[in-house]
């Protein structure tokens, strides 16, 4: 993947002449060392990362995390959680750094009526580029209907009609919004997904096996309230399916 981006490589604690000296040697093999800074800085890792995202203006984030959290971490909120809530620049959490890094052949990009087409361009540009062979872009369903709640006031035959309908019109939903970028790539899949907000998204992206998922975090401020009581972004943070691109 080449982006033409400036990189910086930070620890936070005390300088460490011996580990500067292993990573300028390993971003000189890589061809790396003319666009990066390697940057050890005292400091609380959070206020570390959030100040020099501010002060560089940060791009994009990218951190390791578990892949899933004990309920402590969760709730008392790990470093990568933090960092994904708290940071205002676009993060990357890799819960399973592998060496060398695992190809990304499937993406899942998801979308909601609020700001979908920078999610979609961000996304799949990110895609294209990582070598996506697969992109699925999904939409959770505006209304959550249970097979029970149909067939409770409607017949079979009504109950099947109005999902169809209303799958349509959220598949119109994303189509619209995909029509508006040029030279679209002809490996995308429309899905709608059923079931509760949030666990709908974790499990599809488990169920296909995609190594990136693509979301967009809530221009609100989320707080402990909304672990106790989990916002949709809450699910997937708490048990990370794959690695996770959060768009801001």
């Amino acid at each position: 993947m080449a982006y033409d981006a400036n990189l910086f490589l930070v620890h936070a604690g005390e300088p460490d002449k011996e580990g500067q000296q292993q990573l300028e040697k390993l971003l000189d093999e890589m061809q790396l060392k003319d666009c990066s800074k390697v940057i050890f800085e005292e400091g609380n890792v959070l206020n570390v990362l959030t100040a020099l995202s501010e002060k560089e203006e940060i791009d994009l984030l990218v951190t390791g995390a578990l892949k899933k959290e004990t309920f402590f971490k969760y709730y008392s909120g790990s470093v990568a959680r933090t960092l994904a809530r708290k940071s205002g620049s676009p993060i990357l959490l890799i819960p399973d750094p592998s060496n060398p890094p695992k190809p990304i052949k499937k993406v899942v990009i998801s979308i909601s009526e609020n700001h979908p087409e920078k999610v979609l361009e961000v996304g799949i540009d990110y895609a294209q580029k990582a070598g996506a062979e697969k992109i699925y872009v999904v939409k959770e369903a505006a209304i959550t209907t249970s097979e029970f709640t149909m067939k409770r006031y409607f017949s079979e035959q009504k109950s099947e009609e109005l999902k169809a309908q209303m799958d349509a019109a959220e598949i119109g939903f994303i189509q619209k919004h995909l029509d508006e970028i040029p030279d679209l790539p002809a490996n995308i899949e429309m899905k709608i997904l059923q079931g509760h907000s949030g666990l709908a998204l974790v499990q599809f992206t488990k169920e296909v096996e995609a190594d990136l998922l693509i979301d967009s975090y809530p221009e609100f401020k989320l707080g402990i309230f909304d672990r106790i009581f989990p916002h949709d972004i809450e699910y997937t943070l708490l048990e990370l399916p794959c690695k996770l691109l959060l768009i801001k």
